[in-house]
């Protein structure tokens, strides 16, 4: 029996297990948002959050117990100066798991699992804008059904937001870019406006 088990091996033996999350946690460090299964992320969570958590002492002691972790001074490097000081006051809760879906190949359940950094401003006045237009889809009664928002780290100036739902809704503002994957509508709201 397996009472009280709960940590998820991933089918790996422990060294296997282990690099992998190191590489997957670098690589999320350095490009803050990655695509992968629901159960890799959720251990990546688990292994990530405490280094992040560490970083913010910039000791040499602390970047000696990260680098055993990560086994990469470059990401070690953007851990310590860009990521911590982003993270700022925030106490856990470092990163963000997405669903998007399945697999085409073995229907694995899909997510982006990312870094949750300082919102900045603009990105503020898109999330008003996006909960303006879902007062004036309910206004409008069409047979669109939104579920829910979730906000993906912003890329050079636009924020790229997910909005899932049943149908495609067709009458949409001219700052609103729709494209959709499965079941997944991605809308690219473009900062300026």
């Amino acid at each position: 029996m397996r009472h009280n088990k709960k940590f998820n091996h991933l089918s790996r033996t422990a060294s296997h297990r282990a690099a992998m999350l190191s590489n997957m946690a670098v690589s999320l460090i350095k490009h803050k948002r990655i695509t992968t299964t629901v159960a890799k992320a959720k251990a990546l969570k688990k292994y990530v959050e405490p280094l992040i958590t560490k970083s913010k002492q910039d000791t040499t002691n602390s970047r000696r117990v990260v680098f055993s972790y990560l086994k990469d001074k470059f990401a070690v490097t953007e851990l310590f100066k860009e990521v911590s000081v982003k993270v700022g006051d925030r106490p856990g809760g470092y990163t963000r798991i997405i669903k998007t879906g399945f697999r085409a190949g073995d229907a694995a359940p899909m997510c982006f699992i990312e870094l949750l950094l300082k919102k900045l401003p603009w990105l503020l006045k898109l999330r008003s804008k996006l909960l303006l237009l879902k007062q004036r889809h309910l206004q409008l009664q069409s047979n669109f059904t939104p579920h829910t928002y979730a906000i993906l780290t912003p890329q050079k100036g636009v924020g790229i937001f997910l909005y899932l739902a049943t149908n495609v809704w067709n009458d949409c503002p001219k700052y609103l870019h729709l494209s959709v994957i499965s079941n997944v509508l991605i809308f690219c709201v473009d900062s300026k406006t």
